[in-house]
């Protein structure tokens, strides 16, 4: 099975970008740029995450290096989209603790400015491949019992459903699952 990352909905202007935006795993050398774009993130979708910019505003640079080592040791991963080095979009994968088979999608932005080109899709697919290689066999999408944007506005409905059905999610009403099983095959 082969998986392309495609532009979902919208009209791809690339002339507005600088560059078109590149993936970058989060290692401890981009622990700034992962500061800045979880704190970007916390101002755009304040309800989509665990936690809250006046909370992680507050963290010490020790803190934030701690994040990044942690995605980088063998049960988590995360990626950062950088347009021109600035950090436009993230996301986390991570395995679950009680069964291995099974890792979680969470943490996952994408900056006003960047939606509906594909970012969302690539990091998306960015942790689908690091899950099957872990030996993942489901993927699930974390979100927040308070973020509804998965299902309805800041990733709206139809293209949720647009690129859930290109790589083969299944909305369900907090989260969405992903069979990898073909992928191992």
């Amino acid at each position: 099975m082969q998986l392309l990352c495609a532009q979902v909905g919208g009209d791809l202007n690339l002339e507005s970008y600088k560059s078109m935006p590149v993936l970058q795993k989060i290692t401890p050398a981009f622990t700034a740029r992962l500061k800045v774009a979880r704190l970007q993130a916390l101002q755009d979708a304040p309800t989509a995450f665990g936690s809250t910019y006046a909370e992680e505003s507050q963290l010490s640079e020790m803190d934030w290096l701690q994040r990044a080592v942690a995605l980088n040791q063998g049960g988590s991963v995360g990626y950062l989209m950088l347009d021109d080095g600035l950090p436009c979009g993230m996301a986390r994968g991570y395995l679950d603790e009680m069964d291995p088979q099974r890792a979680h999608v969470a943490s996952m932005w994408v900056a006003a400015a960047y939606r509906r080109i594909g970012l969302g899709m690539r990091l998306l697919l960015s942790v689908e491949t690091w899950a099957t290689e872990c030996g993942a066999r489901e993927l699930l999408l974390t979100v927040t019992n308070t973020n509804n944007a998965p299902l309805n506005q800041n990733l709206s409905l139809p293209r949720f459903a647009s690129i859930s059905d290109s790589i083969g999610f299944c909305a369900w009403p907090w989260f969405s699952l992903r069979q990898l099983e073909e992928l191992n095959d």
